[in-house]
């Protein structure tokens, strides 16, 4: 097989901004999760050394003939580095077509070798030196690729430090296109040294493969005994079957069609025909979602699955964590309502590098609910239809949190894509994040779950406490858990959903940067939460600062609810408690019946107020009415001491959004808001200055624009 095109490689490619960024981003991601053991010692912790020792016994002194054909490493250029690495790998597959002892361990190696430089197209990606991709296969994305290398000719053992992020970004590109994917093993040639990265979901290791080039002319004796170990390591590498580093037994993309056998643990999925007999899973599109280039993740794909229109997850996630199938078989049990009928599920992988693989196969529960309201805002649904909608499903919403509650069950990640809607009914999915405050009282229950999913409860409980601080999505976190909170209760979720609620009806662009979003959807870090407490005492304009439209637009009826939403949450006896949450972060709130009435429904209410004995958690709360201002300056001096305040950021506000409010006016009206995202407590700045005109200068347009 003939190598590259080497001529074509680039020499230095420059990658642009937003690519270096996220790269910046990646190495600061991975950069504590740093494991550097021996080549040898690497396989052991992947599980490879049954394949190791084997080839160990059989192929070592094949090697002394290649080495004679290894030539000085050429440090001019790296073009010239990959030139000679790629001369003595192919020397080495020609030797393996006639060499009996490498014949015995494996016949060929089964990858071809690519340019990656003239591989990818778009920009966007980062571009390996080399790929190996799979031979069977004609590449055309990341999808094929099997290894990745890169090349720099400074030969210094630190030198990766500054590619670690690019290193990363392979991975993480791999990661996205192979879901039952273990490792993902990337070579750094630095010099004529060669190293080896494996990314795993817990972070990644870096073991040396040795020198693969002679550095110069003299000592070769010597040398020539370390690059015979570390061909021999490479050559190990370069000829492990592919299926050893995945799960399943064919390419590391999913099939179309496939079957899942769960009568094993862990169960056990291959590939199948589409007149299969039996439950076969028709595999049909992927659903988008974030990944991340380590811890949990999840890969979700629309299926149809015994005549049913499904979705199939698969998910990775830390091995002592309670897994999210043995959650939903707790909430099934007790019939909380509002959640996917589970037809499916099990573990695939048990235990690699301290994740586990899930899988299920679940009902479609529809869209977002931001979607779904974005979409009617756009379509010019009527408001009192849009208001209905809204108050049925955060009842919908509530019922399954206070239903969950009841078994002890707490779900810590409400956010927009959890909450989904489908034929007039809210569900509330993702249960990944959740946590069980006690084991069930049903005892066979208790044996048949901890049997299924490897999992102790009473471990799993005491472990999920200390996760609580950590759980959710940023943007729509409560105050407390932004603040580090290190409890987690039913009035966080609440807050979570109030902050969906305005994302989907706000009118903020899903395509601006993040400080460009109006305050409250402006992520600062724990900064946000002392925005959006200064945001919600705003008793007219809170709703703006979301970027939620007050005119014509919005029914009475759905105010009256928001803020309902908001008084519940954030009021006590008609006082802002954001003292409170300053002062103590495990502030308690007392429960206003009257308030919970509006938004959830009496029956709700009633239910939550007993779960929660009237007040969460049970700890005294100051008096906010002995404050003389909503901040008090003496709590600002503690705060100043620990953290700087951040300049203040202008940030203007749409007082309408594109439905129409009723006004004639030819400009669009802006709200300008000035605060600093840690606010001031000084007397003379504790409050927002707000209701100021703006004129933009923007034309209003007739039609509905994002």
């Amino acid at each position: 097989m003939s190598n590259p095109p080497q001529a074509q490689l680039c020499e230095c490619h420059q990658y642009p901004r937003a690519v270096a960024d996220r790269h910046k981003e990646l190495a600061s991601s991975v950069e504590t999760m740093e494991r550097t053991p021996s080549f040898v010692e690497l396989f052991f912790e992947l599980g490879l050394d049954s394949e190791y020792w084997s080839y160990t016994n059989t192929v070592k002194p094949a090697f002394d003939d290649i080495v004679c054909n290894v030539p000085v490493a050429d440090f001019s250029s790296k073009n010239e580095l990959i030139k000679q690495l790629l001369s003595v790998v192919d020397w080495m597959r020609s030797q393996a077509g006639t060499d009996s002892t490498l014949l015995k361990h494996y016949s060929h190696m089964p990858y071809n070798i690519v340019n990656g430089q003239d591989f990818f197209k778009d920009s966007s990606l980062a571009k390996p030196d080399v790929l190996l991709t799979f031979n069977d296969h004609n590449p055309v994305s990341f999808s094929d690729v099997h290894i990745c290398l890169k090349a720099e000719t400074d030969s210094s053992p630190g030198v990766y430090r500054n590619h670690i992020g690019e290193l990363a970004d392979y991975a993480q590109q791999l990661w996205k296109c192979h879901p039952t994917r273990k490792v993902v093993f990337t070579l750094f040639l630095r010099g004529n040294e060669l190293d080896l990265f494996a990314f795993t979901h817990n972070g990644y290791f870096k073991a040396p493969v040795g020198p693969v080039l002679f550095a110069d002319d003299y000592d070769k004796d010597v040398q020539s005994r370390e690059i015979k170990s570390a061909l021999w390591h490479l050559w190990f590498l370069l000829t492990l079957p592919a299926n050893r580093l995945r799960f399943l037994s064919y390419s590391y993309m999913l099939p179309e069609y496939l079957t899942i056998n769960s009568s094993t643990i862990p169960a056990t999925m291959e590939e199948a025909d589409a007149g299969s007999d039996g439950s076969v899973l028709h595999l049909r599109e992927r659903i988008p979602c974030y990944m991340r280039i380590t811890g949990r993740c999840a890969y979700l794909f629309k299926a149809s699955y015994e005549g049913k229109e499904v979705v199939l997850k698969m998910g990775w996630s830390r091995a002592n964590r309670i897994p999210e199938g043995a959650i939903y078989r707790v909430l099934k049990e007790h019939a909380v309502s509002n959640i996917p009928e589970i037809f499916a599920s099990g573990l695939l992988v048990e235990d690699f590098d301290g994740f586990h693989l899930e899988y299920l196969v679940m009902q479609d529960c529809g869209v977002s609910i931001v979607d779904h309201f974005q979409r009617k805002l756009q379509g010019l649904s009527s408001t009192s239809s849009i208001a209905a909608e809204v108050k049925l499903y955060v009842k919908h919403v509530v019922s399954t949190l206070t239903e969950a509650l009841a078994v002890g069950a707490l779900h810590r990640d409400i956010s927009a894509g959890n909450i989904t809607i489908k034929d007039g009914k809210a569900y509330v999915i993702d249960w990944g994040c959740a946590k069980l405050l006690c084991e069930p009282a049903n005892a066979a229950l208790y044996e048949d779950v901890a049997e299924r999913w490897r999992f102790n409860w009473y471990e799993a409980i005491e472990r999920e406490k200390d996760l609580d601080k950590y759980m959710g999505t940023p943007l729509y976190m409560s105050n407390r858990v932004l603040l580090e909170a290190d409890t987690r209760g039913i009035y966080d979720d609440l807050e979570s959903l109030f902050y969906v609620i305005l994302d989907a009806l706000s009118i903020r662009s899903q395509t601006a940067g993040q400080k460009d979003q109006p305050p409250g959807f402006a992520y600062y870090d724990k900064n946000m939460a002392y925005t959006r407490l200064m945001c919600t005492q705003l008793d007219d304009d809170y709703l703006r600062c979301f970027g939620v439209c007050v005119g014509k637009s919005m029914s009475l009826e759905l105010k009256h609810m928001l803020n309902a939403m908001r008084r519940f949450l954030f009021f006590r006896d008609g006082v802002h408690i954001g003292v409170g949450v300053l002062t103590d972060v495990d502030f308690s709130r007392t429960f206003d019946g009257e308030a919970a009435a509006v938004f959830m429904g009496n029956d709700a209410a009633c239910k939550l107020m007993w779960l929660t004995g009237g007040q969460a958690p049970q700890s005294p709360a100051p008096r906010a009415s002995s404050i003389p201002s909503p901040f008090a300056p003496e709590i600002a001096r503690i705060i100043s001491a620990t953290s700087p305040r951040p300049k203040p950021v202008p940030l203007s506000l749409p007082r309408c959004d594109p439905l129409n409010d009723g006004g004639n006016d030819d400009f669009g009206t802006h709200y300008d808001i000035s605060f600093s995202a840690r606010p001031d407590f000084s007397p003379s700045h504790n409050t927002v200055r707000a209701a100021t005109p703006v004129q933009t200068g923007r034309k209003r347009k007739a039609s509905h624009s994002k």
